[in-house]
């Protein structure tokens, strides 16, 4: 064994010594005298002596070298105050230089190789070799640290010439990144781990990564399966463009990443229907309208942009990267071309508004920029994410915040109260390594106005110091000309309008809403000029928000005919209504006299109104819609395509609407909705919402059987008993809170609690996976409880005899057979209610004294009315009897005590 020590390195006071061992270990020491960086550096690897007793260390050299000091870790570091760079961002708490073969020696690291890293004087970790990647896209090494909770960890990755590594210590909220481009000098600087990828700091001091989840992520739409990736629609905001940000929706397998430390992830494809997707597409590329960029479902898309400007989001409910988290990223990813960073994830895939809000929080991190939260201040404790402020359309949140819980959410540089984060989030976004600004699409001046023509003219403000000026001819008399920012949009749109020599006629910014509407009078017909520019809500300080996130694209209308064909329609939507059916709407257009509506490129009908219920569709499929307006002057181009997709054969709709007003079985009292399709049952009531001053939980009760007396507990703890089994399934949502679940089933369940109470809480369940087999009837009750523990009954359904017991007995139950409440068209209406199926007069007899009996298929709760005629040419029809069919019937008889062996004709109605 050599053990002279041989000096290696020299460099303006830089000694480095290594000491040479015959089996390779090795000890490398910086210390930079002089230099304006502080000194770093220690790598050694450990000898099976030294080496920790879970370590595997291989052949790294006898057991008489000694190791180095003990790991030791950088003090407790604290958020704020913070040094920023011009632009507001944080600047790391520390950096250092590395050895010239700091980075060479760490790539030459094997698999179980064990070894202490000291980064800084203070600073070092001992770590082991997980796991190593040597391919076509570089090197990469994974490494877990062994004196640390399992989730601490170090990934370094070798790409093109450049190096980057994170020390990532989620159990002290620290982070330690090393760099190094090309030739350069390789540095280590010290962070925050918040300062570096998408985490929550807890009270201990420790971060967990990622962004919280929604509160309530919305319905499932009848789609909890995964979407089959032939049903993702292609997206492309701007398909020239080659910055590009990929939203995969149909699952992905991900390797050799900085994610999982490299483990392999099979995501599996979205729970989001493909009028979600297109949903979701339509509010990320609202957030980004400014900018160039091309956010698209298409993968060569991602493909085909360079490596350094683009983005793969992978929306999945598979969160390995980030357990329990709505979504997580690494910053400053988007302009690296380490294939080791490329990819961020989104695990809200329920609903099409929490997907959206956390795609373009994570894609913002992908950009550089932070968390938008609230300094501790008095009372009020510290915030890592700001919900917002306001209500109504213009309640607003910051997208580095969380916006799942307001209606507009915008870009900000922290001019809300107690904001922690002053970063220039537009200026970070538009820096041309990330999406730089689009041109302007019109003139900022009158001489280079736009001049109007058509019923409506579209404009995209990029900065809101930068307006849009349009010009229009317009007669005498009175006008209103109204901008309306597009759907889902940021903008909050500040309208003026000019006479023809400049001076202002009119401004309108109105508080409440994002759009703006000007009225004036023309003493006579001559130019006009239109100027758009960021409007802004009140004071940014109390509930309101500035002009400088009010951004995006627009719509002039209010123009009179200028003898030309309609404008393209806007807003299309398609949504599921049920497994056969989809409701298309769309916003007027101005000159429009007829929309003729294609679907999958087909002119399937024509209507003069905005709304379209498609009908007799296959279950589970995705349709794509366009809309073209015709006027007398021609036909407009067609609408931008569309996805809807019906729900599958057996699936309800969770959005806290009844699925239909047909399925309603009793009213008043609390109100209960029912119906089958397949062996799944869905129930609904009143969402508990502020019923009662927010004071009732609300429940919903399903069983097979009754029990004779009430014996068996409230749910809940709540007052009084019941006469169903206590193991019978039921659904229940909080009154005080946003909680909402199915107890006591089997099987798959879907549940939506609307917030307010006029709407309703709804669920579904599978009753073979619950009861064993399809019953032939069910017993269900709709109750509200006050909220506290062991409340009473404050409403119930059916509405029958006296709560005041709080006990429910047997005939405080709606009986309903099960074959009454079948929807096997899936259109909202009960088989037995619709003449083409099964609501028939099955059967007309004579009695004793020849006089007529019918009888046909009942629903209970259900009104019908007995029609009679003597001969079919009559006009009119006489009424015989109207009655509702009671409690657990599902056959009703009329007998005709009037007509002995008369010939007549006979129907039955019912609404």
């Amino acid at each position: 064994m050599c053990n002279d020590l041989e000096k290696i390195g020299l460099k303006k006071g830089l000694i480095i010594f290594g000491l040479i061992a015959g089996a390779g270990v090795f000890l490398l020491w910086l210390g930079m005298g002089g230099s304006r960086i502080k000194p770093a550096g220690l790598l050694s690897f450990l000898s099976p002596a030294t080496a920790p007793p879970n370590a595997t260390a291989t052949a790294l050299g006898p057991a008489s070298v000694s190791s180095p000091s003990p790991p030791q870790l950088a003090p407790k570091r604290a958020d704020t105050p913070r040094q920023r760079d011009s632009l507001g961002r944080a600047l790391p708490f520390r950096e250092a230089n590395l050895a010239p073969d700091f980075i060479s020696k760490i790539r030459e690291a094997k698999p179980d190789a064990v070894f202490l890293l000291a980064l800084f004087p203070d600073v070092s970790f001992r770590v082991k070799v997980a796991a190593r990647w040597d391919d076509a896209q570089g090197v990469r090494v994974a490494m877990t640290l062994l004196d640390y909770p399992e989730g601490d960890r170090f990934f370094i990755s070798w790409h093109q010439g450049s190096v980057r590594g994170l020390v990532e210590i989620a159990s002290r909220n620290l982070a330690y990144e090393i760099l190094q481009e090309g030739t350069q000098e390789a540095v280590v600087r010290e962070w925050l781990l918040t300062d570096r990828v998408c985490a929550t700091p807890q009270p201990d001091d420790s971060a967990v990564r990622g962004i919280p989840p929604a509160l309530s992520s919305g319905g499932t739409n009848g789609l909890p399966q995964a979407i089959e990736p032939g049903q993702v629609p292609i997206l492309r905001s701007n398909p020239s463009v080659n910055r590009v940000v990929y939203l995969d929706f149909d699952g992905e397998t991900v390797t050799g990443t900085v994610w999982a430390n490299g483990a392999t992830i099979v995501a599996v494809p979205a729970r989001l229907s493909a009028a979600q997707i297109q949903e979701a597409w339509n509010r990320i590329c609202r957030d980004f309208d400014p900018f160039s960029v091309n956010i698209t479902t298409q993968r060569s898309d991602y493909d085909n942009a360079p490596a350094n400007q683009r983005i793969h989001c992978i929306i999945t409910d598979t969160d390995t990267a980030a357990p329990g988290a709505g979504g997580v990223a690494y910053l400053n990813t988007f302009a690296s071309g380490d294939p080791a960073y490329k990819h961020c994830w989104v695990f809200m895939d329920l609903s099409a508004k929490d997907c959206a809000e956390a795609v373009s929080h994570e894609i913002g991190h992908t950009l550089g920029l932070n968390h938008d939260g609230r300094n501790a201040a008095g009372a009020n404790p510290r915030e890592e994410y700001y919900a917002g402020h306001g209500s109504g359309s213009t309640g607003w949140a910051p997208i580095m915040g969380v916006g799942y819980y307001q209606p507009l959410s915008q870009w900000s540089k922290g001019e809300y109260t107690r904001a922690n984060n002053l970063e220039d989030d537009l200026a970070i976004i538009g820096q041309t390594w990330n999406l730089p600004y689009l041109d302007p699409d019109h003139g900022a001046v009158t001489s280079g106005a736009t001049t109007v023509n058509g019923d409506r003219a579209d404009g995209r403000s990029e900065k809101s110091n930068l307006p849009d000026l349009f010009q229009v001819q317009l007669s005498a008399g009175s006008h209103t000309i109204v901008c309306t920012p597009a759907q889902y949009g940021n903008l909050d749109a500040k309208l003026e309008v000019l006479s023809s020599s400049g001076v202002v006629l009119v401004t309108t910014n109105p508080v409440g809403t994002v759009s703006a509407s000007a009225s004036f009078t023309l003493a006579q017909t001559g130019l006009v000029y239109l100027r758009v520019t960021s409007g802004n809500e009140g004071d940014p300080l109390a509930s309101g928000y500035p002009a400088y996130g009010s951004l995006g694209s627009y719509s002039l209308t209010g123009f009179p005919s200028q003898q030309q064909p309609p404008s393209v329609p806007l807003n299309l939507a398609a949504a599921s209504v049920s497994g056969s059916q989809i409701r298309l709407s769309w916003t007027a257009n101005p000159s429009a006299t007829l929309y003729r509506i294609h679907r999958n490129g087909v002119e399937i009908a024509t209507t003069s109104t905005t709304e379209y219920l498609d009908k007799n569709l296959n279950p589970a499929t995705s349709y794509t819609y366009t809309i073209t307006a015709v006027n007398s002057y021609g036909s407009s181009s067609a609408s931008p395509g569309t996805a809807g997709q019906t729900l599958a054969a057996d699936g309800f709709l969770m959005d806290g609407s009844p699925d239909s007003t047909g399925y309603r079985l009793s009213n008043p009292g609390m109100t209960i909705y029912a119906a089958v399709r397949g062996t799944r049952l869905y129930v609904a009531t009143w969402s508990p919402g502020n019923y009662n001053n927010g004071n009732s939980d609300h429940f919903i009760l399903v069983s097979d059987t009754l029990l004779d007396t009430a014996s068996a507990p409230a749910p809940w703890g709540k007052a009084g008993l019941m006469a169903i089994p206590g193991n019978k399934p039921y659904l229940a949502g909080e009154s005080t809170g946003d909680y909402a679940g199915w107890f006591n089933v089997l099987g798959s369940t879907s549940l939506f609690k609307n917030p307010v109470n006029s709407g309703v809480l709804e669920g579904s369940l599978d009753l073979v996976s619950v009861f064993g087999t399809l019953p032939a009837q069910v017993y269900v009750a709709a109750l509200a409880y006050a909220t506290a523990d062991g409340g009473a009954l404050v409403a119930q359904a059916p509405s029958t005899q006296g709560t005041a017991n709080n006990n429910l007995e047997p005939g405080e139950f709606l009986a309903i057979p099960v074959p009454s409440i079948v929807d096997s068209a899936l259109d909202g209406t009960y088989d037995l209610l619709d003449p083409s199926r099964r609501f028939v007069i099955h059967s007309m007899t004579l009695d004793g004294s020849g006089r007529p009996v019918l009888r046909w298929n009942s629903v209970p709760g259900v009104s019908y009315t007995v029609h009679r005629r003597a001969n079919l040419s009559d006009a009119l029809w006489t009424q015989l009897q109207q009655s509702v069919a009671s409690n657990g019937q599902g056959e009703m008889t009329y007998t005709d005590l009037t007509s002995p062996a008369v010939r007549s004709f006979y129907k039955v109605t019912s609404p």
